[in-house]
Parts: structure tokens; sequence; C-alpha cells
């Protein structure tokens, strides 16, 4: 996985492209791709449910697949990666690990292991071990909002209002330095949109 510096090589896979996001290097024309690859699923349902691994394609043709820690569920998926204006991307590493969120311009070294600057994501308070992590989202060009879990809520979402939902800010931030997370006092209805209406979905 990237934590550990180890290249993130792609191997050979009969799972097919299901969704596909682009995002502009800063100042550039230069596309980053993200691809998500996985099974078709009925398209009464989302995507996501399908996706089993995420690829980055770079501009010179490289491509690289991201190794998150833990093995990740159907619902722990997303298309909500690439904060507006493509500054940042949100990598979900796994429900007990949490986020890294890297520096667009720094994504190939970080998937590649070199180990750029990046920030880790990780919440402190009071609800129980293990608490775990999900449905993040960007709701700004450099605010990024998620959610921490009791224990037991298995699908991610509690009904009963045992989640915490984080925000944190990342304008003017030291790069690599965590920002102070803040949290958010109103309760969603429902989990957040999972951002795939904005990919071309395949096939």
């Amino acid at each position: 996985m990237p934590t550990d510096a180890s290249p993130a090589a792609i191997e050979t896979s009969a799972d097919i492209p299901l969704a596909t996001l682009r995002c502009a290097l800063a100042g550039t024309s230069k596309d980053v791709l993200a691809r998500w690859f996985g099974e078709p699923v009925p398209r009464e349902f989302s995507p996501v449910f399908g996706f089993h691994s995420l690829r980055f394609q770079f501009p010179r043709g490289e491509e690289l697949e991201f190794k998150p820690e833990e093995l990740l569920f159907p619902a722990d998926w997303n298309c909500n990666i690439f904060s507006p204006g493509c500054r940042y991307v949100a990598l979900f590493l796994g429900r007990s690990v949490g986020y890294h969120i890297v520096e667009l311009e720094a994504l190939q070294d970080y998937l590649a292991g070199r180990r750029p600057p990046f920030v880790t994501l990780h919440y402190s308070g009071e609800l129980p071990e293990p608490h775990h992590y999900g449905h993040g989202r960007w709701v700004s060009p450099t605010e990024f909002e998620f959610f921490v879990f009791a224990p037991g809520d298995v699908d991610g979402w509690d009904a009963e209002g045992t989640s915490v939902r984080l925000r944190v800010e990342f304008a003017g931030a030291r790069q690599g330095a965590a920002p102070p997370l803040q949290m958010i006092q109103e309760k969603l209805a429902h989990p957040p949109d999972d951002g795939c209406a904005a990919a071309d979905v395949h096939p």
C-alpha cells in the first residue's frame, strides 16, 4: 500500500471500468483520470455497489492503483474524491483507518510510494471505540466533511444519531499538517450522495 512506500502495480483482473472522473492539474490542461473497476450492477443501483478497485491515469499515460489498507465494502465506495477545483484528492483507506488527503500534484508520487506530504484525518473524540469512518465528501474547494460512527453500525449509517459529522478546512493549512476538525451539529437524514452522477458511468 502507498503508506509502506511500495509501488502500486496494476495486476491482471477480469474487472471492467465502471466509472471515470477527470480532474485537471492546477494551471494546466493535463487531466488526471480516476477510474473505478469492478462488476456491473443493475441500472437502478449506484455503480459503487460493483466497485472493486480505483486506478489513476496520469498525463503521460502511467496508471497506478490506489491500495486501501483495509477491504472496502460496497457502502464504503463513492466518487467524491476530487475537491472542486481539483487541488486535493481524498482517499479512503478503510473503516477503521480513515482518510488521507493528498494534493493532486503529489498524487502520482503518493501512489508510487515516494511519500510526499499528505494529511491523515483522525478522530479522537467521545464516541466509543472501535468507531469507524465513512461517507466523506468535499463541500467546498478547501473543505472536506466525513462521518465517524459508533460501534455496531455495520452499514455505515445509524438512524439513531450515534455518529459524529466532522469538517476540516485546508485553506491556509501547512502542507502535510492536519488542520483541526470541526464538529457539525446538525444531523443529516440520509447518507450524503455518492457523487457518481458527475462521473462517466460505463458500460
